[in-house]
């Protein structure tokens, strides 16, 4: 599971780095009070001397990172969709039957008894089968909350969202900030689905966009209750 870090230069590039993903292979060591060198991600004493040793003993660290440093890679992929609890940010669908029913499920899935749960473990295999096999259309794809040319932050998970490649249309789905007579931004939502008219949702003029803005993702999820709700009147296609 992903856990925060504990190096100062993985903090400044969060807010400063506006690259798609980073090369972890170019973060230093955190060196500890004593001059030795501490695992790359929390800090804590390595797990041996070895000289290409970059990690302490605890899984979490190297996981962590590739999901911060390439969040749209399998490590990142499958921290958005465990917080998600495997489904679309946007129109709720689940990709978990399709998981469950498929060779995936049969050889990584809960069908497997000899398999840890792929829901609270991360497995590489799961989330890149999921990726090759399913259908365009359904293609789990990570986006940003607040644009990177907002503010928003392009490195880690804390400004991603998980929603599928093309939200069920061409249209998909769309987060705006726009200026206005406020002195701030407006955010606008708008999503397309086959079974309903396309909606728009604008709330909290004025918002700031230098970080993850409260007000901005309380219009989000303000939003999202509304979808959800229109998808119980339709059913989930």
């Amino acid at each position: 599971m992903f856990k925060k870090s504990a190096n100062p230069k993985i903090e400044e590039l969060t807010k400063s780095c506006t690259l798609r993903q980073y090369s972890v292979g170019n973060i230093n060591h955190v060196i500890r009070l004593d001059g030795s060198k501490g695992c790359v991600w929390c800090g804590d004493p390595l797990k041996n001397n070895h000289p290409a040793r970059r990690y302490c003993s605890d899984v979490n660290c190297k996981h962590s990172i590739y999901a911060w440093g390439y969040p749209q890679k399998e490590n990142g992929l499958w921290e958005l969709l465990a917080r998600q609890d495997f489904c679309c940010k946007i129109c709720g669908y689940d990709y978990k039957p399709f998981i469950d029913d498929t060779l995936i499920g049969k050889y990584y899935g809960l069908k497997n008894k000899n398999k840890v749960d792929y829901r609270s473990h991360f497995n590489y295999y799961v989330v890149k089968l999921l990726k090759r096999v399913i259908d365009k259309a359904w293609k789990p794809e990570v986006d940003h909350i607040v644009p990177v040319s907002k503010g928003g932050a392009s490195l880690g998970l804390d400004n991603k969202l998980l929603e599928l490649i093309r939200d069920l249309s061409n249209e998909g789905a769309r987060l705006t900030f726009e200026e206005d007579a406020f002195g701030g931004n407006t955010l606008t939502i708008s999503i397309a689905h086959p079974k309903l008219d396309t909606h728009t949702h604008t709330g909290y003029p004025g918002c700031e966009v230098d970080a993850l803005d409260h007000s901005a993702t309380e219009a989000l999820e303000g939003f999202l209750e509304h979808i959800k709700e229109q998808n119980k009147l339709y059913g989930k296609q």
